[in-house]
């Protein structure tokens, strides 16, 4: 996958004509940090992750790392527990009807298993089955989610049949989503190829157990052959996406716990510079994510992508299911319109204040997970009246009660109100 383009060419002072500089650079730049660093670097791609390490200084220029990591990205993830026993199919062995992992025993057997590391692949004949499953107790009034990787060999509407939950406690009801959208799985094609099948429990008021089924035909008999390969499943409490880290080309994944440094989620320091224009300059600031998580699998309660350390203000975008805000302390700047995206796309999320700082509002531009624009420049919402300051502490955290996985490339800042032109050159895919 293509990921961020070297826009860190210029950000040393002294080592290039750079963006702190005057000639061919962006005034006004101050980088929190980036998805690839200039070829001057000794020590090659580098992420920030300390929230006590360095900082750009007043005018924009980095120094070395103190505290770094190889890579092209940081995912932030909510935490979870994984209830199943053996995810990693430990235990299985090939064969026609094959030894089934352990903790996962044959339920029907009239088929065959082949094993293959973390990968089972389940084959049922015509009007045959082959199936496991585990029992798992549940909790009342909690939601869950029972997750894996599933290659369907052919097309069909075998969703529901290859991964499901029976047994379940009265009062409760289930979706089924395949790569994120819900849909009718008695009555939904699956194209052949690997998807992402996801079965979604919400428990009522009567807690129980719960039957995770996966397999080849698994709740009725096929009138054809099905064969599929099944891998990382999960059952949860919390949402988690199997692949969450490769689709940003990530290396360090941090989970969102009350055990990490800002309370939630990945935290760094902010300079002064930065402090000063959320406290009441003007300011731009723009971040680069992959998006684990597609638009129908926003829950309705509020969660942050990016977000000052005082919780009573949001200064750059969050989401209240598919619409991106910011928020002042006082009023909220939006996007322009409802906007819906599957996982995997790449977007540009932006705040900005007016020259004045009378106002501000929210910007995004989507790009397909090979960078390729959808967008033909930054889609703009509406100005909305700004009180003159986000009120910003010392930190900003990356996914403050994040409830859904976020992949971030690079996150910019502007002290001033930058433009598109300048917005996009510094984040690397200007058309």
């Amino acid at each position: 996958m293509a990921v961020a383009k070297s826009i860190f060419k210029s950000i040393f002072k002294g080592y290039s004509r750079g963006i702190a500089g005057s000639e061919g650079g962006i005034p006004g730049l101050l980088s929190l940090w980036n998805a690839k660093a200039p070829t001057v670097c000794p020590v090659g791609p580098q992420i920030q992750t300390s929230a006590a390490g360095n900082q750009p200084d007043a005018d924009g220029n980095m120094g070395a790392w103190p505290v770094n990591h190889p890579g092209k990205g940081v995912m932030v993830q909510p935490a979870f527990t994984q209830m199943l026993q053996n995810s990693k199919f430990e235990g299985a062995v090939s064969g026609s009807p094959g030894t089934a992992p352990t903790n996962w025993p044959l339920i029907v057997a009239t088929g065959s298993l082949v094993a293959n590391g973390r990968i089972l692949t389940y084959s049922a004949g015509a009007g045959a089955r082959h199936i496991s499953d585990q029992t798992v107790s549940v909790l009342a009034n909690t939601k869950y989610y029972f997750t894996a990787r599933i290659n369907f060999k052919s097309s069909g509407t075998y969703a529901n049949i290859s991964l499901r939950l029976l047994s379940n406690p009265a009062g409760s009801t289930i979706t089924v989503e395949i790569d994120g959208t819900v849909v009718d799985p008695a009555t939904f094609t699956v194209t052949a190829g690997w998807h992402t099948v996801t079965s979604v429990l919400s428990v009522g008021a009567t807690a129980g157990t719960v039957i995770c089924r996966i397999g080849a035909g698994a709740g009725a008999n096929l009138s054809s052959p099905l064969e599929v390969d099944i891998t990382t499943p999960q059952f949860t409490a919390n949402y988690i996406f199997p692949y969450a880290a490769s689709g940003a080309g990530a290396t360090t994944s941090v989970t969102s716990t009350a055990a990490t440094s800002g309370g939630n989620g990945l935290e760094i320091a902010l300079n002064a510079a930065m402090i000063a224009a959320l406290s009441g300059g003007a300011f731009t600031a723009a971040a680069l994510c992959w998006m684990g998580v597609g638009s129908g699998e926003i829950p309705a309660a509020n969660y942050n992508v990016l977000t000052g350390k005082d919780a009573a203000t949001d200064f750059l975008v969050f989401f209240n299911t598919r619409v991106a805000r910011s928020y002042d302390g006082t009023a909220y700047a939006t996007d322009i319109a409802s906007v819906a995206w599957p996982r995997g796309e790449i977007h540009l999320r932006a705040v900005r204040t007016n020259a004045a700082r009378t106002h501000f509002q929210v910007g995004y531009r989507r790009y397909t997970s090979a960078m390729v624009p959808i967008d033909a420049g930054v889609v703009w919402g509406a100005l909305a009246a700004y009180d003159g300051s986000m009120n910003p502490l010392t930190h900003l955290r990356f996914g403050y009660n994040l409830t859904v996985p976020i992949g971030f490339l690079q996150v910019q800042m502007w002290n001033k109100s930058a433009s598109d032109a300048e917005i996009l050159k510094v984040m690397g895919y200007a058309i």
